[in-house]
């Protein structure tokens, strides 16, 4: 329903009063997404952060020593740490996370398709007494920041993780650079394609070779992201269409775990953004387990700003009606929708 009042002030005080039902709603959603009971028989989806990697070891061992020294670029796009696998800390962290979710009622796992995600779910998942199915989805992948989030060893998780379902890795076509079909920068990702098939031809064996270039391309950028933060919005939102579509479509009577990147989740979780970055948001640890709001699930990656509604009850007396009752349709829809 839209109601038109005869005077702006009346039309500010109900836009206030559904501003901060729209605050309420949200507020509640984030408490109940925060509960995460090792009871729980609810049909949920759970967030579930990989374990630390070897090179969030090294990241937090330079920190240590020397908080300016991880910003040495050789060490963010060393070549070595393409792909990493879990620590020894992270595999202890992921048997932890194991006992916790033993009692969860697991029907589904989607996964990232890097390895220390694939890791940390075949060491909770693997043997679970739910039995779940893993599937492995290209979209579940970290930001682009450094030579660890780039999936240079695809072929290895093939072979390493053969009852996990990669279907959706394959169906992506060059599954050698599936992390480059999602980058808005076509004219870098086409340059680097020609590149690669210019030198070694169509038909590619080694896994490495498209990692080596845009490894490169990002190291020469830096610190420029060559994955922007629209990107990772649109992606973001292609999996949660995914995660809604395949629940409707399936019969679900058990809960679904994603485990994916804390940097990914960021934009997961994220009420809002400003100037591209994710604001309020989820911040996981490693291996922590998160029971994601239905509202982050149903609702687009970019919802509407709360600030804007503060903005418009600042504005001077003289605001035109029209622009009043515009707004109030606005927030009215947004309320209906949170709902």
């Amino acid at each position: 329903y839209v109601f038109f009042f005869n005077d702006t002030a009346t039309t500010e005080i109900y836009t206030e009063q559904i501003v901060g039902s729209v605050r309420c709603v949200q507020e509640t959603a984030i408490k109940m997404g925060n509960t995460c009971s090792e009871n729980s028989s609810s049909h949920g989806v759970y967030l579930l952060c990989h374990g630390e990697s070897e090179f969030n070891n090294i990241q937090n061992e330079l920190k240590h020593i020397n908080a300016k020294q991880f910003e040495d670029v050789g060490m963010r796009f060393d070549d070595k740490l393409f792909d990493c696998e879990l620590s020894e800390n992270g595999r202890n962290q992921a048997l932890s996370a194991k006992e916790q979710v033993a009692k969860h009622n697991v029907q589904y796992v989607f996964v990232s398709p890097l390895r220390r995600s694939l890791q940390t779910a075949e060491i909770i998942f693997g043997s679970h007494k739910s039995g779940p199915k893993i599937i492995v989805l290209p979209q579940l992948r970290e930001v682009l920041g450094s030579s660890s989030d780039i999936n240079a060893r695809i072929f290895e998780a093939f072979r390493d993780f053969e009852y996990m379902n990669f279907t959706y890795v394959k169906e992506c076509g060059n599954v050698l650079n599936t992390y480059l079909q999602d980058l808005s920068e076509k004219e870098t990702v086409n340059q680097v394609i020609q590149k690669v098939e210019n030198k070694y031809g169509k038909n590619i064996g080694d896994q490495r070779v498209y990692a080596l270039e845009i490894n490169q391309v990002m190291k020469d950028q830096y610190p420029k992201q060559l994955e922007n933060s629209a990107d990772v919005q649109e992606r973001v939102q292609k999996v949660k269409t995914f995660i809604k579509s395949f629940t409707q479509q399936n019969s679900i009577t058990g809960e679904i775990f994603i485990i994916g990147h804390q940097r990914l989740f960021e934009y997961f979780t994220a009420q809002s953004f400003s100037a591209g970055e994710p604001n309020n948001f989820q911040k996981l640890d490693y291996c922590q387990v998160h029971h994601l709001s239905l509202i982050h699930i149903s609702e687009p990656t970019r919802l509407l700003s709360i600030s804007y509604a503060v903005f418009c009850l600042k504005k001077k007396k003289n605001t035109l009606k029209q622009e009043s009752y515009l707004y109030l349709l606005n927030m009215i829809t947004q309320f209906i929708i949170l709902s």
